[in-house]
């Protein structure tokens, strides 16, 4: 189990190291990998879209400035379009129709401008400083008895509350 894992990590980490080199070259070209679904000449690149957005969900709070700026804005409309175009209520269709051929391929051509953009517009935050948190130095804490309070604020005693805890 443990060298499934190790291999696991070691996999999504080449694979994220390989897309931030693509968004950072300096040819400026970067093409998402989109996977045609069987009788398809052209990928949807929905799935991806919904992964970008899943993305930008786990930190969504430092999206916010893009989602207040309408030009910032309009860089992240090829992603909403793909993320809602089937969405099962209608009025958060991204169309009426599936859009044809060529409207489908720029719209995909908009992502390979946006995914850029964006890696470019949060490099800041990638270079900032990091916190203690993210050294990996841990912090001096209190031992907590069994029979203390729980930390949580529960009120129950440590051990019958964030203390026992299973491993399966």
């Amino acid at each position: 189990m443990r060298g499934d894992l190790e291999e696991f990590l070691s996999l999504a980490m080449r694979h994220w190291n390989f897309v931030a080199q693509a968004l950072a070259s300096a040819d400026g070209i970067f093409l998402p990998w989109f996977e045609a679904e069987e009788g398809e000449e052209i990928p949807r690149g929905n799935r991806w879209a919904k992964g970008f957005l899943r993305g930008i969900n786990l930190c969504r709070e430092g999206w916010n400035e893009i989602f207040e700026d309408k030009e910032k804005f309009a860089v992240l409309l090829p992603v909403l379009a793909l993320v809602h175009e089937n969405d099962p209520d209608p009025e958060l269709r991204s169309w009426e129709a599936p859009p044809d051929p060529e409207l489908r391929k720029q719209v995909l051509a908009g992502l390979s401008v946006a995914a850029p953009w964006f890696y470019n517009y949060f490099s800041g935050h990638r270079t900032r400083e990091p916190r203690p948190e993210q050294t990996g130095a841990r912090e001096q804490r209190i031992k907590i008895g069994r029979n203390d309070p729980c930390y949580c604020g529960s009120g129950k005693k440590y051990k019958r509350c964030c203390g026992n805890v299973t491993i399966h």
